[in-house]
């Protein structure tokens, strides 16, 4: 339990059990309905303020791979709050990364007061963004040339799990973003002094900039996806023109032979090398066919 200010401790909360989350009711006196909400794990982006309990809650969204041999992201939600001069951190999903960062909070000298720890925090984990997006358009990259020569199943889907992943980051920047904006406005930004609300600045500036990271990276994964989606059907449907084409010619022998197969009197049909005529005019309609699919550029 490190303190991060003369009169508050800090609580790290990982994939608690349940004589933790009573430990948690019992010892800090943490409500159902808070303890609800941080331990969601598809809880949405939030703020919350509890002006009987005196607490605070931060719900923000963070990259969680959920593929260890692809390159395929959901987001998870990190849940902070600040009640009792207790700040309660929860990372349900046991997300490595960001537990490095709370981890390198404990031994920040910036870091006075619990605003001070939640700005901080804040910031680290819109940082968490950029080496996922970085991961993606270098993937991407690959693919792109991967598919220029080999478009296969496998390239194909995972393509796709990078426009997967990437919807999931417009959607948490985005609510990121708009839960900074509205912050100043917030019992939390108003308790702010003049220093940390250059930091609230400083984290809303960060949180734009990955969402417009996020937004561009989305815009090309999009149009390679469109273009090569595109271009499968561009060869899906040369590849039924041509059997359609050759289904027709490859018709009228089967169409000529079939009459002089019948049991029927037909002119010729007495004469020794009839074949050869029936050869002669199945290739004769062969030749106009082809001629014609040619002439109207079919072929």
């Amino acid at each position: 339990m490190p303190a991060i200010a003369t009169d508050t401790s800090w609580i790290e909360i990982t994939a608690p059990t349940a004589d933790e989350v009573a430990k948690l009711k019992a010892d800090y006196g943490l409500t159902d309905e808070i303890l609800k909400y941080a331990l969601d794990p598809n809880e949405r982006t939030n703020y919350d303020y509890d002006l009987f309990e005196q607490s605070e809650l931060f719900v923000y969204h963070v990259p969680y791979r959920i593929d260890a041999d692809d390159v395929h992201y959901i987001t998870a939600p990190i849940s902070l709050i600040y009640q009792g001069n207790y700040l309660f951190t929860f990372n349900v999903r046991n997300i490595e990364r960001v537990n490095r960062d709370f981890a390198a909070l404990e031994n920040n000298a910036e870091i006075t007061d619990y605003a001070n720890c939640i700005l901080m925090a804040l910031l680290k984990m819109s940082d968490e963004f950029i080496p996922a997006l970085e991961e993606i358009t270098a993937t991407r990259n690959d693919l792109d040339q991967l598919l220029d020569k080999q478009t296969t199943n496998e390239n194909l889907h995972r393509l796709s799990h990078l426009a997967q992943s990437l919807a999931y980051f417009t959607s948490a920047t985005n609510n990121n973003e708009i839960l900074l904006r509205a912050m100043p406005k917030a019992h939390f930004g108003e308790q702010l002094d003049a220093v940390d609300q250059e930091r609230l600045d400083d984290v809303l500036v960060e949180a734009k900039q990955v969402a417009q990271m996020t937004a561009t990276e989305t815009e090309v994964t999009d149009r390679i996806s469109n273009t090569f989606n595109n271009v499968l059907n561009n060869n899906l449907n040369g590849i039924m023109k041509f059997m359609t084409i050759w289904s027709l010619v490859l018709a009228i022998p089967t169409i000529v032979t079939g009459f002089y197969g019948m049991n029927v009197k037909l002119p010729f049909s007495n004469v020794s090398s009839a074949w050869l005529l029936v050869i002669g005019i199945s290739l004769f309609f062969v030749v106009w066919m082809i001629l014609m699919f040619k002439r109207r550029h079919m072929l």
